[in-house]
């Protein structure tokens, strides 16, 4: 075994959280794994992994030498595949996580046609809403979500909202509409758990305000159903209620405090050299939102 051999066994160790489980991955035996664990730590003099009888945890100098022997496989397999994928047509596993509204309004349309055009793309779909982080996502591509994302990550955007308070008129009836940002704090909240912190709300031309929510979820189109129900207010980007509003089944409130022009972006690794792969479903999926 190769030393090479040795630091995609310890990482894929890390990320299996196991022996046992890597041992599986690699198709091997765990002693196999546990040996090449030993000799690597051996070959650098340092320990990389405090093993107890409950659970691996790495040291501080094994945290960082994951990192970078994860960089330098992510780099070693983009240059062996360098002249390969400049070739052929893209191909091989794509995984992809994206928003739910997304999957549905943008992506499931178009799956047969994207499908047919790139046959020999394998599409892993993970539906969810997140904060973009391709070490704990495990994906190529992340679609369709707030926020920086990491320093690693190219993003491109996608749209831009407003993100407004709306609730039901039921709920309005019953409780009274607010008129500015200090009367929420009467009213009953509810937020998504995604966002840092929850509870608290910001608005345009006013300071943050502090809310004890009554109802925390993690998926919007269950906080609009929420909301519709008149369970309460919500905060909630514009074009995930445009139908609930022209319908009526919900009221935009503090129309003056909504934050305007809020991006929502698509992110990919950045690599030097883009995978064919990625840059057929960006360019594909881009130009079919381009044209909605």
């Amino acid at each position: 075994m190769s030393k090479l051999d040795r630091i995609y066994t310890f990482v894929s160790v890390v990320e299996q959280n196991s022996f046992i489980n890597a041992a599986k991955k690699l198709k091997t035996a765990p002693a196999t794994i546990t040996r090449q664990i030993n000799a690597l730590e051996a070959e650098l003099g340092i320990q990389l992994i405090i093993r107890t009888t409950r659970r691996l945890k790495l040291t501080e100098i094994g945290d960082l030498y994951y990192v970078e022997a994860k960089k330098l496989l992510e780099q070693f397999d983009a240059t062996e595949s360098l002249i390969a994928q400049s070739q052929s047509e893209p191909s091989g596993k794509l995984t992809v996580s994206l928003h739910r509204y997304f999957a549905r309004w943008l992506v499931e349309p178009h799956l047969a046609e994207f499908m047919q055009t790139y046959p020999k793309i394998a599409l892993h779909l993970n539906l969810g809403e997140f904060v973009p982080d391709f070490t704990l996502e495990s994906s190529d591509i992340i679609f369709g979500t707030l926020g920086d994302g990491p320093a690693d990550s190219v993003r491109k955007r996608i749209m831009s909202s407003e993100f407004i308070y709306c609730a039901s008129p039921k709920y309005l009836a019953q409780y009274g509409t607010p008129l500015k940002p200090t009367d929420l704090i009467n009213h009953r909240i509810i937020v998504h758990t995604i966002r840092r912190p929850a509870d608290q709300l910001t608005f345009r031309n006013h300071a943050p305000l502090h809310i004890n929510p009554v109802l925390w979820l993690n998926d919007s189109s269950m906080m609009k159903q929420a909301a519709i129900n008149g369970l309460g207010i919500i905060k909630i980007l514009n074009f995930r209620v445009e139908q609930a509003l022209k319908a009526g089944r919900l009221v935009k409130i503090l129309p003056s405090y909504g934050e305007v022009d809020y991006p929502v972006y698509l992110y990919y690794r950045a690599n030097r050299y883009l995978d064919p792969k990625i840059r057929a479903f960006i360019d594909f999926f881009l130009q079919k939102f381009s044209s909605q």
